[in-house]
């Protein structure tokens, strides 16, 4: 099984290129995705480029590569493909065009993405809610073009826990999927998230998963992996042992069960802003020592 690490938890805390891959180093994981809190796509092209080679060639002098590229944290406030102005649809189609052009930069090979949120209006009106989803169905396979030509292998969807946004369920994923399958020019997948799929408030009878990996695993790529209590998308480390429920012996289940060991796991935790530097190193280094067993036997 394999283990990587989303940068969210280093975000606001260690940004220079050297101090983080020498940090990184330290945990003892092979798979790392990059992620656009550190750098903006719409950043002027040069100086976004050097600073990406950056902390490629940081993490390089480590042993170190970028398997991945995730949107993170500070594109995901948008509402992106699913915006109400087109104007602001456009403008999201050239952003995720540079953000592919990062991936190649860092040296990633996948992009991550959630495709973002509709207004309330739009959420709630079928045919407003169609209209959004046939473009973005259209809107993918031109990014998918541009991703081919720029040498990516791959972008990778991430259903979330809100009816504002799409997927949200394992219907519609399994329809983007049938809608974009075969007809884009590289791979477009689902990127499941352990804390959302496992949110029952909005989830429901579908918080499973293994029911999620089972039916769509033709059309998975990685997986992001967390702490939860199942209740919010907490994106806990995993010293929350007493509130908890995905526990090493159930990851490892899941993934024996389904035969998704070669998923990439990436451990993406979040901690408050106010959190001191000191306890969140503490939290990641623990959940990669917790887990580190079980992915590598």
């Amino acid at each position: 099984m394999k283990l990587g690490l989303n940068l969210s938890f280093a975000a606001k805390r260690w940004q220079d290129p050297e101090e983080l891959a020498e940090l990184c180093a330290g945990f003892g994981v092979h798979y790392w995705q990059f992620n656009l809190d550190f750098i903006d796509p719409w950043w002027p092209e040069e100086m976004r480029n050097r600073l990406a080679n950056a902390y490629r060639d940081a993490f390089g002098k480590k042993g170190l590569s970028f398997e991945s590229l995730f949107n993170g944290m500070a594109a995901y406030s948008y509402p992106q493909f699913l915006a109400h102005s087109r104007e602001v649809r456009d403008a999201i189609q050239t952003y995720h065009e540079r953000a592919i052009d990062v991936a190649m930069e860092v040296g990633a090979k996948h992009l991550g993405i959630a495709l973002g949120g509709m207004t309330h209006r739009d959420a709630y009106d079928p045919l407003r809610r169609r209209a959004i989803y046939e473009e973005t169905v259209e809107r993918l396979k031109k990014l998918a073009a541009y991703g081919a030509r720029k040498g990516l292998q791959s972008i990778q969807i991430e259903p979330t826990p809100l009816f504002t946004e799409f997927p949200n369920s394992i219907e519609s994923s399994l329809e983007l999927m049938h809608d974009l399958e075969n007809v884009s020019e590289i791979p477009v997948q689902i990127f499941l998230d352990w804390g959302h799929m496992l949110c029952k408030p909005f989830m429901g009878k579908q918080a499973d998963m293994e029911l999620w990996i089972r039916e769509l695993k033709s059309y998975i790529g990685d997986m992001h992996l967390q702490q939860t209590d199942g209740l919010w998308d907490r994106h806990w480390d995993f010293r929350h042992e007493e509130d908890g429920i995905v526990t090493p012996e159930i990851i490892k289940g899941v993934l024996h069960n389904t035969g998704t060991e070669d998923s990439v796991q990436y451990l993406e935790l979040s901690f408050a802003f106010e959190d001191t530097d000191e306890n969140v190193y503490e939290g990641v280094k623990y959940s990669v020592d917790k887990l580190r067993d079980i992915f590598e036997e």
